[in-house]
C-alpha cells in the first residue's frame, strides 16, 4: 500500500478540523466531510454524500485532497463526482485493513488478489463473507457484471446468514439491473426489503425500485423465487 496516497499533499491540512466542510469534486459539489483522520501515511476523509447518493458515505485517501478553501470551508478533491459515487462505502469495521485500503486507493487488481488469497486460506473465517463481498464489489466497479453476480451469489449461498447478506442482496440487485435483467434485480431489492425492512439498505432498495418505475410490493412470483433461494 502506497503511503503517499494516504498522506495530505499539503501537510498543513493536518492542522485543520475538516469535519463539516463542503466537498467539491472536479465537476461540482458532492457532499460534506463527515470525518477526517490525520495519521501519518494513513490519513483519509469520510464524505457524506447526503441526498446525492441516498446518504452514502465514502472513504477517500488523503492524497486526493488537492486544496482547501478556508473562506468557504470547502475541501477540493482530485476526483470527479462519478468517481466518488462509484467509490466503495465507508466500512467502519474494515477501514484499517490493507486489502480494503488497496481497493479504496484504486489498486483493484491487487486488492482482488489479496481477497482471493484470503479466501483460499481462510474461507471459513468470520471475515470470509466480507472478503467475498468485496470481490463482487470490485468486479461491479470494473464493469465485469458476470463475475460480480457470481461473487454476490457466493456470499448469499455459501454464507447465507452474515452481516454482508443485505449488502449482497442490494448489490446483486444492482448488478442484475446493469445486465438488463430488471425484473430479476427488482426481486432482489424486494427480498432485501422483506427481510430487512427497517434497514438503510432497504431504503436504498426502495429508491432503486422507484427509479425503475416498479413497486416495492412482493408479487406471488417473486415470493416463490425467494423461497427457492
Amino acid at each position: 500500500m502506497s503511503t503517499d496516497l494516504w498522506t495530505y499533499i499539503d501537510t498543513s491540512i493536518s492542522q485543520r478540523n475538516l469535519a463539516g466542510f463542503s466537498v467539491e469534486a472536479l465537476d461540482g459539489g458532492i457532499g460534506k466531510v463527515d470525518d477526517a483522520t490525520y495519521d501519518v501515511g494513513e490519513s483519509f476523509i469520510v464524505v457524506d454524500t447526503g441526498p446525492w447518493i441516498f446518504g452514502k458515505k465514502v472513504m477517500l485517501p488523503a492524497g486526493v485532497v488537492r486544496d482547501i478553501d478556508l473562506d468557504t470551508e470547502t475541501v477540493l478533491v482530485n476526483r470527479s463526482k462519478d468517481q466518488i459515487k462509484n467509490a466503495p462505502e465507508f466500512d467502519e469495521d474494515k477501514y484499517r485493513d490493507p486489502k480494503y485500503r488497496d481497493k479504496l486507493g484504486g489498486k483493484s487488481d491487487l486488492a482482488l488478489q489479496e481477497f482471493n488469497d484470503y479466501l483460499k486460506y481462510y474461507g471459513e473465517a468470520p471475515l470470509a463473507p466480507a472478503a467475498q463481498f468485496w470481490i463482487g464489489d470490485i468486479y461491479f466497479n470494473q464493469g465485469d457484471f458476470d463475475n460480480a453476480l457470481k461473487a454476490f451469489d457466493m456470499v448469499l449461498e455459501k454464507y447465507p446468514a452474515n452481516t454482508k447478506t443485505p449488502d449482497a442482496l442490494y448489490m446483486k440487485g444492482r448488478t442484475l439491473v446493469k445486465m438488463d435483467r430488471r425484473n430479476a434485480g427488482a426481486n432482489e431489492f424486494r427480498e432485501l426489503i422483506r427481510r430487512y425492512p427497517g434497514s438503510e439498505l432497504a431504503t436504498k432498495a426502495r429508491a432503486q425500485l422507484k427509479s425503475l418505475g416498479l413497486s416495492a410490493a412482493t408479487t406471488g412470483a417473486s415470493r416463490s423465487a425467494a423461497r427457492r433461494k
